[in-house]
């Protein structure tokens, strides 16, 4: 006789909403809800996660898991596969479309009961102030339930590129975006930062031409006609030198002000990207690059050009001399002797 197939045990995951508005006061998936705070449930959901503060001003909700617990390599707390899932869930929801939903906290019961708060998850948790809403109607659910599972079923989920870009796009959803203040100084960009870190993972392998790899090859997957194709070229260009300009120390001045009032169109942008490299790039680094390569690759031509460039900046002429003389290759000899 066989013997009786053990049951999992059953966990819970309470994860508070902001800046989440719906048609719905509830809103059913097939493993969870949401349910927006109000004056009937705000004393319950405020002792749930104590001490972060709970609004019941009609834009918080929270999301509330019950799943069964599967073993996973890294058990914290005997939580086992919940934590993780719950992040998935999480990215899932940033990903599916733009606009600043905030995760404020984080509440896990294990199967008996006990309560283990979670609230130092720098890379997901956030509560920044926006007025960037995230729109989630009730007639969303299937379809965000059919791009869930098709996102956890794409070669790229658990590749180590998208363990790389999923945390830098996780990170830069959680940071506040805010250019509204009168001193460039004060403004809050490094959205800006980490969203290019999590497209160079997906889209940009090579260590060389970065910025231009990034641009083209994002021109290519998100635009066919010149026009469309041009206008996506100039906008990941103004935003990689934005990247470039954070990353080095330089300020952001008023000046990038109309590539900064483009951010929603750059945010669709991201989440586009991301979901394209999911679908299309494998975790096989070889088989990565050369699909990466036939959106746009750089040429001879582009490398013996950025030599020429980099040999005009030596100012010593013996240097310049004894570069030539190194790079000399004789008419009558191949490149491989």
């Amino acid at each position: 006789m066989a013997a009786p197939l053990q049951e999992s045990p059953i966990g819970e995951v309470l994860i508070l909403l902001e800046n989440f508005v719906s048609d719905q006061s509830e809103v059913y998936f097939s493993d969870f809800k949401i349910r927006q705070i109000t004056s009937s449930n705000w004393d319950t959901v405020k002792e749930w996660f104590s001490p972060t503060f709970v609004s019941r001003q009609g834009d918080d909700y929270y999301l509330h898991r019950t799943a069964p617990i599967h073993e996973h390599p890294q058990n914290l707390a005997g939580l086992g596969s919940l934590p993780f899932e719950s992040e998935d869930l999480m990215l899932l929801f940033r990903l599916f479309r733009s606009g600043d939903l905030r995760f404020n906290a984080q509440l896990f019961r294990d199967p008996r009961g006990n309560a283990l708060r979670q609230y130092a998850y720098p890379l997901v948790i956030s509560e920044c102030p926006s007025l960037q809403k995230y729109h989630f109607e009730a007639k969303d659910v299937p379809a965000f339930q059919k791009f869930a599972e098709e996102m956890q079923q794409s070669p790229g989920w658990s590749a180590p590129w998208f363990r790389a870009s999923r945390r830098y796009f996780l990170w830069g959803g959680s940071k506040e975006f805010n250019f509204a203040r009168d001193d460039p100084a004060t403004w809050d960009l490094e959205r800006v930062l980490d969203y290019m870190i999590a497209l160079e993972a997906a889209l940009v392998p090579e260590k060389d031409f970065v910025s231009r790899r990034l641009r083209e090859r994002a021109a290519r997957i998100l635009a066919t006609d010149p026009p469309r194709h041009q206008e996506v070229r100039k906008r990941l260009k103004d935003f990689y030198d934005i990247r470039s300009r954070l990353a080095h120390g330089d300020r952001v001045d008023k000046s990038w002000l109309s590539v900064l009032r483009s951010m929603d169109d750059f945010e669709k942008d991201v989440r586009q990207l991301l979901m394209y490299a999911l679908r299309n790039f494998g975790g096989d680094p070889a088989k990565r690059t050369a699909t990466i390569c036939t959106l746009f690759d750089i040429t001879d031509s582009d490398r013996a050009n950025k030599l020429e460039q980099d040999f005009r900046q030596i100012n010593d002429k013996a240097i310049q001399m004894s570069l030539v003389n190194r790079l000399h290759v004789p008419a009558d000899s191949s490149p491989e002797s």
